[in-house]
């Protein structure tokens, strides 16, 4: 079903739909990508705050027992980006 909503969202300028859509399919550096070209990306502070929980998120992801090889990636590429 989430694929089916996000092909409808896909097109759309609504942003801040589109970032959450993205998260929701762990494609976070496209939700990155998505949030600079929002109005978000004029607030520094929002973005910032953004990118701490997602790396927050992801590393717990990436270093608890269950941690997957594909968890460490995405933790690694994500991190690779933003800093």
């Amino acid at each position: 079903m989430t694929e089916d909503i996000f092909k409808f969202v896909e097109k759309t300028t609504f942003n801040k739909v589109k970032t959450e859509m993205l998260e929701k399919k762990e494609m976070f550096i496209e939700s990155l990508r998505t949030l600079l070209q929002s109005s978000h990306a004029s607030n520094g502070d929002y973005l910032m705050q953004w990118i701490e929980e997602k790396l927050r998120f992801l590393h717990e992801k990436a270093s608890g027992p269950d941690a997957s090889v594909y968890n460490k990636n995405t933790y690694e590429s994500f991190k690779r980006e933003v800093t």
